[in-house]
């Protein structure tokens, strides 16, 4: 039984998806998140159905300070344009630049 009624839990995560992928449930539904560094503070986001399907990918940038290497929570609001994550306990938001 789901902890929060109509919240889509995390499926079993597609075979060939990153390992440092993240679910983002939501009320009936969910995506898979996947981001990595690139040059000049840029990140780049991949976005997945359920199945593992890609739904959305870009290159995003913030103003703010990120590092991929310590832990994160992808949060709302997160979509194709723009993605909001917690890191030490501060708000960052990266803002879609372009498709990749």
């Amino acid at each position: 039984m789901s902890r929060n009624p109509g919240v889509l839990e995390a499926p079993d995560r597609p075979s060939g998806m990153d390992s440092s992928a993240q679910w983002l449930a939501g009320e009936g539904a969910g995506s898979w998140f996947s981001l990595q560094h690139l040059k000049g503070g840029v990140v780049s986001v991949k976005r997945f159905s359920p199945s593992g399907e890609l739904e959305c990918s870009g290159k995003f940038q913030t103003t703010q300070e990120l590092n991929l290497s310590t832990p994160y929570t992808i949060t709302y609001p997160s979509h194709c344009q723009m993605i909001t994550l917690i890191q030490n306990g501060q708000s960052i938001v990266l803002t879609r630049m372009m498709d990749l």
